[in-house]
């Protein structure tokens, strides 16, 4: 199965900006490489942002609820699209699906 994604151009690419840490495991890096030359990353930031705009203010678990993307998956391209300035994030507060604090993400 050919796991190709169209590249959207209207958002700069995330192969300069690492989404693994140092000290992650190798796998991770191998992960996010494969993700992010696939256009994989980029798609799913094109989606967890039009999906934000949908839900202004939830949390990465709200979003996950209006979503096939798990909460992980929403919080890592939450992250991406911080550091591009797409979105930022507000005070944190108690999240409507988990119950406790978390932060809501808002777009700029």
């Amino acid at each position: 199965m050919d796991h190709t994604y169209a590249k959207p151009p209207s958002m700069p690419l995330f192969d300069k900006r690492p989404a693994s840490k140092s000290g992650d495991p190798y796998t991770s890096d191998l992960a996010e490489k494969r993700v992010t030359e696939s256009g994989q990353r980029q798609t799913d930031c094109m989606k967890v942002l039009e999906l934000l705009r949908e839900h202004n203010g939830s949390t990465s678990r709200e979003l996950s609820q209006f979503s096939k993307f798990d909460r992980y998956k929403i919080a890592k391209r939450l992250s991406d699209l911080h550091n591009i300035k797409k979105v930022e994030y507000g005070p944190k507060r108690k999240c409507r699906v988990a119950g406790s604090k978390a932060v809501a993400w808002f777009i700029v």
